[in-house]
């Protein structure tokens, strides 16, 4: 066989595998998948892509792919809230039926200050796609500096996201108080539409790092 017809058999292959890529996510996308799961595709994704990176029929398909995931893209949201503040606050949000995106999902802490610069960022390994603290403020009942200490570790854990390449823009702090239902509901939306124009986080983080 010659080193022409060695080729064609190989870019013969090559669509042959994209078809199937194609084919199968198609099947995937009709079928339906739980969305918490986006993020272990898209990560596959590029794994397969850097691997075929000089295959042009793959990469179309791989393209094709994406923009499937994408048009199903919801972000997942972890709120860290307070138990006696701003805990109240979301509880009664839901109390009142007022609406936000239903792939929000909740921490209770006892104070904002103890939430780590490091918990923060393994809350994006896991595969969350924003981290939304709903802090104390003057109102924390343990301590008078709640406000600077949580300023701190956020601030770290912007220098954190920014070592990793992920943009700081997934990490948002408000002050939440007992009563202030109106502005959690309007801020964890503002903060869904912007994290749905960053994408997911499982194109953003390092490849060696496991999403789960």
């Amino acid at each position: 066989m010659s080193s022409r017809e060695e080729s064609s058999e190989v870019i013969k292959d090559f669509e042959k595998l994209s078809a199937s890529l194609s084919n199968s996510i198609d099947k995937l996308i009709k079928n339906g998948f739980d969305n918490d799961n986006i993020n272990y595709y898209f990560k596959g994704l590029r794994i397969v892509s850097n691997f075929y990176r000089k295959c042009p029929e793959v990469k179309y398909s791989l393209e094709h792919i994406s923009k499937l995931l994408m048009d199903k893209f919801r972000p997942r949201i972890l709120v860290f809230s307070t138990n006696t503040i701003s805990d109240v606050a979301i509880d009664l949000a839901g109390l009142t039926h007022q609406h936000y995106c239903p792939t929000t999902y909740i921490i209770r802490v006892p104070c904002s200050s103890m939430i780590r610069p490091d918990i923060i960022l393994y809350a994006f390994y896991c595969g969350f796609d924003g981290v939304f603290i709903a802090a104390d403020g003057t109102d924390c009942p343990y301590l008078d500096d709640c406000i600077e200490k949580t300023a701190r570790n956020v601030q770290r854990a912007y220098d954190l996201l920014k070592k990793e390449g992920i943009e700081p823009e997934r990490l948002k702090m408000t002050g939440i108080c007992s009563v202030c239902t109106d502005a959690f509901v309007n801020s964890v939306n503002e903060f869904y539409e912007k994290l749905k124009k960053l994408g997911p986080i499982g194109i953003k983080i390092p490849l060696r790092v496991k999403v789960v």
